[in-house]
């Protein structure tokens, strides 16, 4: 009866092992060295697409159905585990005698080890063709999908140059009039059109920096900063935009937190949030004041949790929209009121930077009784030595990397007569080559320099600045990137590779540029560029990062 009951059992098991075999198209074979035999499974049959009732094949049959550069691999395979104990295990591509084309996947072993087989091979064979399949229409996804997003950048490389560039000239010399009109109407018309290019630029910005928004792209910062501070700022930067807007803070955290406690985490990112939320809640809302509550708890011994609310008491969120507040391009009556415009993009950019440092963000109203703005991020505890201390957005070091939202933002920069302003360096003997194709603005910084005092030549392409450079001739070079023929990437891998080949010192090179894509500031910095100003160009920011790369030298 026990054997009975055994035999039952290796019955299933053999049963069982068929079907699995099956299940996954596999097969078993087993070569006699010595007699030249080939032994197949059922499974082996199926994949080469014959019949069980025939033998199998001599082992140069077997291996001619194989493409001939597989069929060379598998023969040396062979013969290799055949004269050393070892294994092989990869993908071939076999024709059946029906000529259909199969991917399998072979693996062979020597026997030697085994108990009777000592002169034998056995290994098994896969037909993997689905999955073969399946895995290059994911490759090929994937690369349709990474060509999708380089086109997509490629695209906002180009709406950002050709939408950045004619504004340049446009708030640049409405800069200038600003300080120069007396008329008072044609003062106003001139603010006006200053206004309407800051409000622009501020579009662009935010379109390119959405764009920009993912967990592969975005790098977050590891600033040192207090709360207080931070919060402090983005009150005071609202008060100064919108006063007749008030903030009431209410700052709370656990006992066990040192009063004035440093934090670590991106700084302007977290300050971009709360400036968000508050600059909506003044502009939108209908209300004019808003109540903060900051409430600080601690995580565990290294980090703290920050929770924030946002209440006002204006006209509220329709409710079928509050769902999707936080989607991009979600303006106008849709969700406030509309007194003022917007691009819809600054809640998206809200959400996208919260989750980036691991949080969430959501919102409560009622239509006519307000809405109430809520998230919470991680912060570290400040101690760690890879962060950097920073008491205020400004204090950014220049020599970290640029990415887009660390690029300043013009918009806010007041009015600056740059050539009334001291400086410690005799501009006269500071010799400039500016490269620059637009003849706007070519006009316009060839002015803003010329007023600052600085000895200034001109490049109108690359071309004509390779021609024009000779190391060590200029004090700073202020490079475009966008030219046709040899673009600011080439000028600048040329510039270095002469220093380098002359052994001459490096000279400054702030790149001005209206593109703003990380990959493209990437590059140059790869190409050794030291600073970037980005297109419209300002001329206190100028005049402060040459100043700035000549104090380094």
């Amino acid at each position: 009866m026990q054997e009975d009951l055994e035999k039952v059992y290796l019955d299933l098991q053999r049963e069982c092992l068929v079907e699995g075999a099956r299940i996954v198209a596999m097969g078993a074979w087993v070569y006699d060295v010595a007699k030249g035999l080939v032994h197949w499974s059922e499974g082996v049959y199926d994949v080469y697409g014959m019949s069980s009732d025939t033998d199998p094949p001599s082992l140069e049959e077997c291996l001619s159905y194989y493409i001939p550069e597989d069929r060379d691999r598998l023969r040396e395979a062979l013969v290799q585990i055949e004269t050393n104990i070892g294994s092989y295990d990869f993908e071939c591509e076999l024709i059946t005698r029906a000529g259909v084309h199969k991917f399998v996947r072979v693996i062979g072993k020597s026997g030697s080890l085994l108990q009777g087989c000592n002169h034998c091979l056995y290994g098994v064979i896969q037909d993997i063709s689905e999955t073969r399949q399946i895995r290059n229409a994911l490759i090929e996804a994937r690369d349709q999908a990474n060509a999708a997003n380089q086109a997509k950048s490629n695209f906002l490389a180009t709406v950002s140059h050709e939408l950045r560039t004619p504004l340049n000239p446009i708030l640049g010399f409405s800069d200038i009039l600003l300080e120069e009109v007396e008329n008072e109407e044609q003062l106003e018309m001139v603010r006006a059109i200053n206004e309407a290019g800051q409000s622009l630029v501020e579009t662009i910005n935010r379109i390119i920096e959405y764009a920009e928004l993912s967990p592969e792209k975005m790098k977050l910062r590891q600033d040192e900063f207090e709360l207080s501070t931070l919060i402090h700022e983005v009150v005071e930067d609202l008060a100064d935009c919108q006063p007749h807007f008030s903030v009431e803070v209410d700052m709370q955290q656990e006992a066990s937190l040192p009063a004035g406690m440093l934090l670590q985490g991106d700084f302007k990112k977290v300050k971009c949030v709360l400036s968000n939320l508050l600059g909506n809640a003044a502009k939108f809302s209908g209300a004019t004041v808003a109540q903060l509550r900051s409430s600080l708890s601690r995580l565990d011994p290294d980090h703290v949790l920050w929770h924030v609310d946002i209440e006002d008491r204006g006209v509220g969120i329709d409710p079928q929209l509050v769902e999707h507040i936080f989607d991009p391009f979600l303006i106008g009556n849709a969700t406030y009121t509309r007194p003022q415009g917007g691009s819809g993009m600054g809640l998206a950019i809200c959400r996208g930077y919260v989750e980036l440092m691991d949080g969430r963000i959501s919102v409560k109203s009622e239509q006519g009784e307000g809405a109430t703005f809520s998230f919470f991020i991680c912060l570290s505890i400040a101690g760690n030595q890879d962060c950097v201390k920073c008491a205020s957005a400004g204090s950014l070091g220049e020599d970290e990397p640029v990415f887009i939202d660390e690029l300043t933002d013009f918009s806010e920069e007041q009015e600056v007569d740059v050539s009334l302003e001291p400086t410690a360096l005799d501009t006269t003997k500071i010799s400039v080559l500016m490269v620059e194709d637009n003849t706007s603005n070519l006009f316009y910084q060839t002015r803003i320099l010329e007023e600052m005092g600085y000895r200034l030549t001109t490049a109108t392409d690359g071309q004509q600045a390779l021609e024009t450079y000779r190391p060590g001739l200029y004090d700073v070079i202020l490079l475009d990137l966008h030219m046709p023929g040899i673009d600011g990437v080439e000028v600048l891998k040329s510039i270095r590779e002469d220093e380098a080949r002359c052994g001459a010192a490096k000279v400054p090179v702030i790149v001005l540029t209206a593109d703003l894509l990380r990959s493209t500031q990437a590059t140059c910095r790869e190409y050794g560029a030291d600073v970037f100003v980005s297109k419209p160009v300002n001329a206190a920011e100028l005049k402060r990062k040459i100043e700035g790369v000549l104090a380094d030298r």
